[in-house]
């Protein structure tokens, strides 16, 4: 039977055991700021401790490495908050996909202590609510907390979000704290809006789709409204979906996501439209996305070379992020009959193309033949069925103008080289 500790009580269980311990904490929209702060304030729990989570780039920027001298950090995506503790040495990304990471996390005993926010249902249950993708995996952990947090939105049907009892966990701590609702990106202009313009014209109706965070995904989806019978398979909902859902474009029956990744209103309507919220697991499963026909994962990247390798995580050689749920969803579009990846970019970054020769950054995110069309401001790309010279001139066509020549010429060097 699941014991009620304190929050101070679990700072002090996550403060026992070795060095190297790993402790899940929340992440994504039900990253605790109260937890945080407990620890802060007691920074002696997290000597030793290794801190990890499915973190998210511009919603989870607190370093908990820096909680401690002797506290590290592991995480999917690097981004800017977290570039000190990289630099530092306190922080490691993680090398693989989001799936691969929950994977990990849910493998029996690897982490000392799991921890994840719940809204309580009543009658001894719990749900993961609107944010079903991280906190399941730490039910896996030695010790696992269920954070309950009475703010949080959640489904009660039981289809629609991962409901357990209160004796799945070892623990119930109450923290009442607000959700972290994000606030909608403003519009886009420029290249970009061009960019997402095109994608969204290669989107049919009863398409089933996948995007990811950013405001390019929700310039896309900004453009459906007038698609009937689309359908979700995604790591996330994105706040454009309100008006996607107020148009009729989507399929009730077929909205399946990890969190509702916006404000408390879009939260609201994915409920009563019966949206599933489901776990990394599930979201992230190329298998599960591989039998869904015409499974469409709409994302982007920083670079794609003339042989349609793709660069997700290196700007200027530098790394900036990581695979996150693109190598999942890659495959699984690779896998669904009549499954698209669609990869949409600017041309340029400044005066840089973002079509570039070859890849400069020590790997590439997506091996070429994986993406199946580019999309800039300038056209579409179809890569599929093209040889190494088609694939070549077909995006070297999408390219600034301005950069085509030097683009062309590049290539006839390279093939001499081949």
């Amino acid at each position: 039977m699941a014991k009620r500790l304190s929050l101070s009580g679990l700072v002090e269980l996550i403060g026992r055991g070795p060095k190297g311990r790993v402790v899940q904490v929340p992440s994504g929209l039900v990253s605790s700021g109260a937890l945080y702060e407990a620890l802060r304030a007691d920074p002696s729990a997290c000597d030793g401790a290794a801190f990890t989570g499915l973190f998210i780039p511009g919603v989870n920027e607190k370093d908990y490495a820096a909680l401690h001298p002797r506290a590290s950090m592991q995480t999917p995506l690097l981004s800017a908050g977290l570039r000190a503790g990289f630099e530092g040495g306190r922080i490691s990304p993680y090398p693989n996909s989001y799936r691969r990471l929950f994977e990990s996390l849910r493998s029996p005993g690897r982490s000392a202590v799991g921890v994840a926010v719940v809204a309580p249902l009543g009658g001894g249950r719990l749900s993961f609510g609107v944010a079903a993708d991280a906190g399941p995996a730490a039910l896996s952990a030695q010790i696992s907390i269920a954070l309950v947090n009475e703010a949080l939105p959640a489904p009660t049907d039981m289809d629609g979000s991962v409901i357990v009892d209160e004796d799945a966990f070892d623990y119930i701590v109450s923290a009442d704290e607000p959700i972290g609702w994000l606030e909608p990106d403003p519009p886009l202009s420029g290249p970009l809006a061009a960019a997402a313009g095109r994608a969204a014209a290669l989107i049919e109706d009863g398409d089933c789709l996948q995007f990811g965070i950013g405001k390019l995904p929700g310039r896309i989806l900004s453009s459906l409204h007038d698609r009937r019978r689309l359908r979700v398979h995604s790591g996330l909902y994105h706040d454009a979906l309100i008006g996607v859902l107020d148009a009729g474009a989507l399929d009730h029956a077929s909205l399946t996501a990890g969190v509702a990744l916006g404000g408390n209103r879009l939260a609201q309507r994915l409920i009563a439209a019966g949206a599933r919220f489901r776990p990394v697991s599930e979201t992230h499963d190329p298998a599960v996305a591989g039998r869904l026909p015409r499974f469409t994962a709409l994302n982007s990247a920083l670079e794609v070379d003339l042989f349609g390798q793709i660069n997700a995580e290196f700007l200027g050689g530098r790394l900036v992020s990581g695979p996150g749920g693109l190598p999942d969803f890659a495959q699984g579009a690779q896998l669904a009959p009549m499954g698209r990846l669609i990869i949409a970019l600017p041309s340029t970054a400044g005066e840089q193309s973002r079509i570039v020769p070859r890849l400069q950054c020590p790997w590439a995110t997506l091996a070429r033949g994986v993406a199946h069309l580019v999309v800039t401001e300038h056209g579409v790309a179809d890569l599929r069925g093209r040889s190494l010279e088609g694939c070549a001139r077909a995006l070297i066509s999408i390219a600034d103008p301005a950069h085509r020549a030097s683009l062309e010429e590049s290539w006839t060097g390279l093939k001499a080289t081949l």
